[in-house]
Order: C-alpha cells, then sequence, then structure tokens
C-alpha cells in the first residue's frame, strides 16, 4: 500500500510541475537550466528529486553512494550537487570535504539534503563547505527555491571570476 501511495503522490507532483494550475499563473515557476547532481542511496527520493528538478528544466545526474560521487562529479561536471549525509561507502561529509578540497570541483555549490537534524550537523556540513542545508522530508517548492538560489548567486560570481582573470593576464 506504501509503494502505492508513493506512485500517486509521484504522479501529482509530476502532473503539477508539468501543468501548473491556471491560478499559479506565468513565471511563477521559473524554468531551470543546467546539470544537476543528485547523490542520494535511497531510490525512490532520489527518484522523486530528480522528476521534480527535470520538471524544472534542469538535467540531472544520478549517483547512488559516496564512493562515485567525485569521480561523477569530474565526468559530469554539473552546476550544483544535492548530497545526503548518510550513503553507503564515503559519508556526504566526506564528499563534501573532497569536493571543496579539489580545486576543479570547489566551485560547485553543494546542498546538503539529509535526516541529520541537529545543529552540531548542521554546523559540520556547512564548515565542511557546503553553500546551503536542507533537512527531510524537503518540500519541493522550498528545494526548487534554494537551487534557483544558489545557481543565481553562481552565475553572478563567474563575470566577475573572469573579469579578474583577464585582468590578470
Amino acid at each position: 500500500r506504501a509503494g502505492l501511495l508513493f506512485e500517486a503522490i509521484e504522479q501529482a507532483f509530476t502532473h503539477d510541475l508539468a501543468s501548473p494550475p491556471d491560478w499559479v499563473g506565468p513565471g511563477a515557476l521559473a524554468r531551470g537550466s543546467g546539470v544537476i547532481m543528485v547523490v542520494e542511496d535511497d531510490e525512490d527520493q532520489r527518484e522523486v528529486v530528480c522528476i521534480n528538478l527535470e520538471a524544472a528544466g534542469y538535467e540531472t545526474l544520478q549517483v547512488a553512494d559516496g564512493d562515485s560521487a567525485i569521480e561523477a562529479a569530474r565526468a559530469g561536471k554539473p552546476s550544483l550537487i544535492l548530497l545526503d549525509a548518510n550513503l553507503p561507502g564515503v559519508d556526504g561529509d566526506t564528499v563534501c570535504r573532497l569536493l571543496k578540497s579539489d580545486a576543479a570541483l570547489a566551485s560547485i555549490p553543494v546542498l546538503f539534503i539529509t535526516t541529520r537534524s541537529s545543529l552540531d550537523d548542521r554546523a559540520v556540513g556547512l564548515s565542511l563547505g557546503a553553500d546551503d542545508y536542507l533537512v527531510k522530508p524537503v518540500d519541493m517548492s522550498e528545494l526548487m527555491l534554494r537551487v534557483q538560489v544558489l545557481l543565481a548567486r553562481l552565475a553572478s560570481t563567474k563575470p566577475r571570476e573572469e573579469g579578474a582573470r583577464l585582468a590578470s593576464t
């Protein structure tokens, strides 16, 4: 029964994002662009997040464990990484630390999505370099808003970084 309920909810979310009600109005759901890597070991949760991201216009790259996350980030060049802290193999905290210590990957924003909810857990995630932290269960509207904010922040810093790089040559 739980599987049927989950499937019905997933279909409803997908339908609402693909065909929002008339009262939502144009432009209420901004269309995204870019690749978002979702590192989540729970297949159902990963699938729901990816369905919502894809409905919002993003491409997704799915990763099921921490062991594969760094290589997937190098190969996939995502615009943003959504990262669970509780992963098989290398845990999310270690993945975040490795991402942020790699010069080629450090500029990719990382948003933790995890069940770890204590203040200490949040402080650890943010001190490791995460750009944001959400506690499960995650409201999809809030997730989409935070994704948009992080990507907008990244886009606004790129022209300054490129200008500084050109000025130094």
